[in-house]
């Protein structure tokens, strides 16, 4: 202990002071504690005013994913847009096609508010990755409507090119019920009054009158003769289908010519063996002879089918 002279009143002499434990201890702690708070309120002011790089490090992180996050929501509203447009397109489509709206198909869903509302509580980096997998989502949405529409184009451009190859309209111009004749079936021949097998449509019209190809084709055969079946043309329609044009007055297509549903290929006469005017019509598929009135599906609505066959059925004499 330090020691140091005093003067004491009470006995009125000069003694030894002996200093105690407990002042020292005192005066230790004021100085740690007085230290310590300006070491603090130094580092306080230290921090406020310089950035160490670890600080500086993460600031950059930071505004580096915030400019991230804000590059995919773009991002998001623009393959929404496109999902719309696609929705859109595909709607018209079935509409357009076979008018009615198109099947729902269940792809997946993105609730972009419950997720932006809950962002809130989530540090940038979780959000990103959250913004990221739904970015992906979107993407393979996208891919999947993508798919799906071109593979209903391809279907209906198969479809079309399929439907052009069947022989699906009536083959003369300015087509009435009335103008029905004999179909495929036995039936009088009307020169040798015999029953024999008819192998077409017979469509009683006037000489002159346009003969149009039924569906698109290539012309396999051009036949001119003055017996029998007399000028004739007939048309390969691919997938098993032919169809021939009998006693035609001329002919305005050659063999090998490629022709379209529509196509004017001669005109109505009386060349070979015919009782009166008119064109006999067959439809061949697969090489057998078919009932040429069931492919005119395109032109007539159920009545007049009805009729039509009805017409031809009670016909009981052909014309050629």
């Amino acid at each position: 202990m330090a020691k140091g002279v005093g003067f004491d009143r009470d006995n009125l002499d000069f003694e030894e002071n002996r200093s105690k434990f407990s002042d020292y201890l005192k005066k230790g702690l004021r100085w740690f504690f007085g230290c310590s708070f300006l070491a603090l309120l130094y580092y306080i002011v230290f921090s406020l005013v310089f950035s160490n790089e670890q600080e500086k490090k993460l600031i950059r992180e930071s505004r580096a994913i915030e400019e991230n996050l804000e590059y995919m929501e773009k991002q998001m509203e623009i393959l929404e847009g496109v999902i719309d447009n696609l929705q859109v397109k595909d709607k018209e489509i079935y509409q357009n096609l076979f008018h009615s709206d198109p099947p729902y198909f269940n792809l997946g869903s993105v609730d972009y508010t419950e997720f932006m509302n809950e962002s809130d509580t989530l540090v940038l980096s979780s959000l990103a990755k959250l913004t990221s997998r739904k970015i992906s989502s979107l993407e393979s949405r996208v891919e999947a409507f993508d798919k799906l529409l071109t593979d209903v184009l391809q279907i209906t451009a198969d479809s079309l090119s399929h439907l052009r190859s069947i022989p699906s309209i009536i083959p003369i111009e300015d087509f009435t019920l009335p103008k029905t004749g004999a179909t495929v079936g036995k039936k009088m021949h009307p020169f040798y009054k015999t029953i024999t097998q008819h192998t077409g449509l017979d469509l009683v019209t006037s000489t002159g009158t346009k003969v149009m190809a039924t569906a698109d084709g290539v012309v396999s055969s051009v036949v001119k003769s003055l017996k029998g079946k007399g000028n004739q043309v007939f048309i390969d329609h691919g997938n098993g289908y032919v169809t021939t044009y009998s006693h035609l007055t001329n002919i305005v297509v050659k063999k090998g010519q490629k022709v379209k549903q529509g196509t004017t290929v001669g005109r109505v006469g009386t060349s070979g063996t015919v009782f009166a005017p008119h064109l006999h019509y067959e439809v061949i598929f697969n090489d057998e002879f078919m009932n040429p009135i069931d492919y005119f599906f395109v032109d007539l609505n159920p009545l007049e089918y009805r009729e039509m066959m009805m017409i031809a059925v009670n016909t009981g004499q052909s014309l050629d």
